[in-house]
């Protein structure tokens, strides 16, 4: 009778063994890790969502365009040309075959990758319980896991894609500043340029002369970075600076605009090589009041 009962209880575990061996093995025919989705140069993106954002490489440049509430476009920075080159080779985290029973949240959000030869779209899905990665719904049925971090660069472009840097030349190859304010001009000239420790501004007429007021607004300046995207200002700017070369070419320009009144006002500025931008309102106001000291 032993020996029958230890039969018994072998033939079941070999049994529950084989069941447990192809649960695994159809487990994995639905599941499949690191599929590819992209697999050509993406020279687009675009999210559809609350708002459209499009980041798309264009002239040697990343442009970032958003339509929402309002309409803003800037250059974007080496985030967003990351970014096109990550989706360039976007893989999924997990493939699987969706459950009827399973909320995705596939609902109107769309995930547009465009290239020169074909263009994919997917419907942008809700997270996973505990993760931050994103489900997009494919074909058939099919549901696809991949990193949330990309679709969160679109999501959040301002803050993620946006190039920082208001200008492409360096300060040290600038040799004169021609600041058109409302009512007057001001030149300045830049000594020992080549060294950031001796580097001075001065009045041209006094070139021997220190010129504090100068050196303050030159360093406001430079602390200058874009903070968001913002629309073209019609008003006439508090100024134009123009910045030249030692043949007194120019190398771009520069645009302040003040948004509003008092300690709430926006500033924005335009320059040549990022166009139109916020930048942090402190920055912003040291540099106007760095301008109104101006002799």
């Amino acid at each position: 009778m032993r020996a029958l009962q230890l039969h018994v209880v072998l033939a079941l575990a070999a049994l529950l063994a084989t069941v447990g061996v192809r649960r695994r093995a159809d487990d994995t025919r639905r599941i499949t890790e690191g599929e590819r989705l992209v697999d050509c140069a993406v020279r687009a993106a675009e999210l559809r969502a609350d708002r459209v954002v499009r980041v798309e490489a264009s002239g040697g440049e990343v442009a970032v365009g958003i339509r929402g509430d309002a309409a803003v476009s800037f250059v974007g920075g080496r985030a967003a040309e990351e970014l096109l080159a990550d989706l360039s080779e976007l893989a999924a985290l997990r493939t699987f075959e969706a459950n009827d029973s399973a909320d995705y949240g596939l609902d109107d959000a769309r995930l547009r990758i465009e290239c020169a030869e074909r263009t994919e779209e997917w419907s942008l899905g809700a997270s996973p319980p505990g993760s931050a990665d994103r489900y997009l719904g494919g074909s058939e049925g099919v549901v696809h896991l991949i990193d949330g971090a990309l679709v969160r660069a679109l999501e959040e472009a301002e803050v993620r894609l946006m190039r920082r840097a208001l200008h492409d030349f360096e300060e040290s190859a600038v040799a004169r500043v021609r600041v058109a304010l409302p009512e007057r001009t001001v030149e300045l000239e830049q000594r020992f340029g080549d060294d950031p420790r001796r580097r001075r501004w001065v009045d041209p007429d006094e070139p021997g002369a220190r010129a504090p007021a100068f050196d303050r607004l030159m360093g406001t300046e430079r602390n200058l970075r874009a903070e968001a995207g913002a629309e073209a200002v019609d008003s006439e700017p508090l100024a134009t600076m123009v910045f030249l070369d030692d043949d007194e070419e120019p190398l771009g320009s520069l645009d302040l605009h003040s948004v509003g009144a008092g300690p709430g006002a926006l500033y924005v500025v335009r320059t040549d090589d990022i166009g139109w931008v916020r930048v942090p309102r402190s920055t912003g106001r040291a540099f106007a009041r760095a301008l109104e000291r101006l002799p």
